[in-house]
């Protein structure tokens, strides 16, 4: 990623904090408490849990705190299982505070988080994206991460509110170009040989195009084609891509709302991608 790119991911970033904010602004009282799409939180456990994700990231990657019950190494599942009990302690403790503090608070932490953002180097290597692989992660995927997980928090505020999302190109493509950085893994195990492609087509606003390669025994992203035609062509509309990633529908529903062209099975692998910890 370049540094127009990037500075471009930083102003999504603060683009989309000012909509949350007015968003939260004009809610009345009893908004905060209507149920999301998250099971088992209101609106306002949302909000608190971006927070959460905002002083998380400044603490660990800012100041270089590290909770002593962070798991060092163990399964996908124990990092799974991790995440959400962290998640749920905060979401808990922050039903005692009120909505006037969440938003005030929100307003200071992004701002201080932008600044982080901008104080490190892109391109340097950090903590893997574990969605994406276990590979240590470039800064600007990290970076692009955050993006995509405060999109997806807001769409699901505003779907519980009842308010149009933010559904636009400037939007929704930065958001597939990030999740696409699962398909790789999505394919791994996939028994293909060396130059086969597989080619993800998002029709509607914000949609593109995505290829993914085999490479000798990996799969890459964004990887020219060998051949002129792809193995697979998976064809499916940009709602309904974006709710894939995020498990906001499942896999069996995802694919009957696509096309397929050329290795069925292969292009089945597609449907398995997920871009969120959960």
């Amino acid at each position: 990623m370049d540094a127009a790119s990037y500075d471009m991911v930083l102003r999504l970033l603060e683009d989309e904090r000012a909509e949350l904010l007015a968003l939260l602004g004009a809610l009345d009282v009893d908004a905060w408490a209507d149920a999301s799409g998250c099971p088992g939180w209101s609106v306002k456990d949302i909000a608190a849990h971006v927070l959460g994700d905002d002083y998380g990231i400044l603490a660990r990657e800012r100041d270089g705190f590290r909770d002593a019950g962070s798991p060092r190494s163990g399964s996908w599942d124990d990092v799974v299982r991790f995440v959400n009990e962290r998640n749920e302690a905060w979401v808990a403790a922050w039903r005692r505070g009120s909505p006037r503090l969440l938003v005030d608070l929100l307003a200071g932490s992004g701002p201080a988080l932008w600044a982080h953002y901008r104080s490190i180097d892109p391109e340097e290597l950090g903590a893997p994206v574990s969605w994406a692989g276990d590979e240590p992660a470039p800064n600007w995927l990290r970076v692009a991460r955050e993006y995509t997980e405060r999109w997806v928090h807001q769409q699901q505020l505003r779907d519980a509110t009842g308010r149009p999302g933010l559904r636009e190109g400037r939007w929704v493509r930065p958001l597939l170009d990030t999740f696409a950085h699962s398909l790789p893994v999505a394919l791994g195990d996939a028994d293909a040989s060396p130059g086969t492609t597989v080619v993800v087509v998002a029709t509607g606003e914000g949609g593109g195009r995505w290829t993914v390669a085999r490479r000798g025994a990996r799969w890459q992203l964004d990887a020219e084609p060998i051949t002129e035609r792809p193995s697979t062509v998976v064809t499916i509309d940009v709602g309904t891509l974006w709710r894939l990633y995020t498990k906001a529908i499942d896999r069996d529903a995802a694919r009957e709302r696509a096309r397929i062209e050329g290795d069925e099975a292969l292009g089945k692998r597609v449907f398995s991608a997920r871009a969120i910890i959960a």
